[in-house]
């Protein structure tokens, strides 16, 4: 099973609700509504009514990122409603993953985020985090080396529940491409090169249709072009271009 989902970042209801309809011309599985970045109350059942996809509903601390506003008791408040409505898929840190009630039949993602780097003791973190009571676990670190994106491949092949595991930042990018290879439940696109919702983030487009992480697989052939600088390298555009009309697994 090889995931896509896109994040919404918006301001108002109203703003999320045109993000969403962007969505339906992509090759894209799930949304993640991130109702932190909403400037007025969420109202977490007008945004799931509005979408066409499966959602994850997401209000992210700011000590991991995010952008919500309010107190602590607030914030931990919105996933218990998105997990009493339902809604297919509930993301929440970690550390405050035992102050939720299971009260239907949401999926719960326990998740850690780390901006600075990705962390010699990664390894035992993830172990610990599937023994919390979730059903998905998701790591999403800094890459400071490439050989980090390595350490989080590795993650993924030995994870005993379903697990989300991407290297952030320009370092981290090969890992929002090649993770589904290695077994991720999902990678992340954004709707636009604007409007990503975390540090090296592909667009959904790039994904699907430069890439093709859909139809990646373990027997894919992988070729590099290496360089510094390289990010303004045309190479992807003009090798992907010619795998696909050779009708190359590569």
């Amino acid at each position: 099973m090889s995931l896509l989902c896109v994040p919404i970042l918006a301001a108002t209801h109203a703003e999320m609700i045109t993000s969403l309809a962007r969505v339906a011309d992509l090759a894209v599985d799930l949304v993640e509504l991130r109702i932190d970045h909403l400037r007025e109350p969420p109202d977490i059942s007008r945004l799931l009514a509005a979408a066409d996809h499966p959602a994850i509903v997401t209000c992210r601390a700011p000590r991991e990122g995010g952008s919500f506003k309010g107190d602590e008791p607030a914030r931990l408040n919105l996933p218990q409603q998105a997990l009493d409505l339902g809604a297919p898929y509930v993301d929440a840190e970690a550390d405050v993953i035992d102050q939720l009630q299971r009260t239907s039949d949401s999926k719960l993602i326990a998740s850690f985020h780390d901006f600075n780097e990705t962390p010699a003791e990664l390894a035992p973190r993830v172990k610990e985090m599937e023994s919390l009571p979730c059903d998905i676990i998701k790591f999403a670190t800094m890459a400071t080396d490439l050989r980090d994106n390595l350490r989080v491949f590795d993650l993924l092949q030995s994870c005993a529940k379903p697990a989300i595991g991407v290297c952030m930042g320009e370092l981290g990018e090969v890992s929002r491409i090649l993770c589904l290879r290695y077994g991720a439940f999902l990678t992340f696109g954004s709707l636009t090169a604007g409007e990503a919702s975390a540090p090296g983030q592909l667009t959904a487009r790039e994904l699907c249709e430069l890439y093709r992480v859909k139809t990646i697989t373990p027997a894919t052939r992988l070729y590099a072009v290496i360089g510094d600088p390289i990010a303004h390298s045309l190479s992807p555009e003009i090798h992907n271009t010619a795998f696909s009309h050779l009708g190359m697994d590569a």
